[in-house]
């Protein structure tokens, strides 16, 4: 972090604040005045909350301290992968098979990737969807044949859930 000089006369240094919440109690973490312009803060990754929030004071030669900055907001990086979909039923019919599952309840899913394998062949992408979408109707499936079908969550920061498989032979 870094910020510009406080511009009254008698300024010895700055305080760093920190909380998990920008509604919880900020706690210090310099120890007494700190008089440079900027921290370099090593933030904890393995924590359920995506932020971490600073305010800063100024302070001045009698001790005294300035009101608190406005609440600085920064994104921890993320390195936790999201929770996987996992299919819930599948009906075949005349049109096809019909393929539901329950989205993943993940809060940063960008977007879900459905996919089939037929026999031999290779992964195919059906679709990309959000989180709204809970079914897909394939209607290209050939009788007698073996596909596998497997959905995952993508995340904002492009990590990929876990597989999902399913498998069926259409009759």
């Amino acid at each position: 972090m870094r910020w510009n000089k406080n511009s009254e006369e008698g300024v010895i240094g700055y305080q760093v604040y920190f909380a998990n919440d920008s509604n919880n109690v900020f706690a210090q973490i310099t120890n007494g005045p700190y008089n440079a312009l900027f921290y370099v803060d090593t933030v904890s990754i393995k924590t359920l909350t995506r932020h971490v929030y600073y305010r800063i004071t100024a302070v001045d030669f009698k001790f005294n301290v300035s009101e608190f900055s406005k609440i600085i907001e920064l994104e921890r990086p993320d390195i936790i992968p999201p929770n996987s979909p996992v299919f819930t039923n599948y009906k075949i019919t005349e049109k096809g098979c019909e393929i539901s599952w329950a989205s993943s309840t993940s809060n940063d899913v960008d977007y879900q990737v459905l996919s089939r394998k037929k026999e031999n062949d290779g992964w195919l992408e059906l679709m990309r969807c959000n989180t709204n979408t809970t079914s897909y109707m394939d209607t290209t499936i050939l009788p007698n044949l073996h596909y596998q079908y497997c959905i995952v969550a993508v995340d904002k920061s492009g990590l990929i859930s876990d597989t999902i498989k399913y498998h069926f032979t259409q009759f």
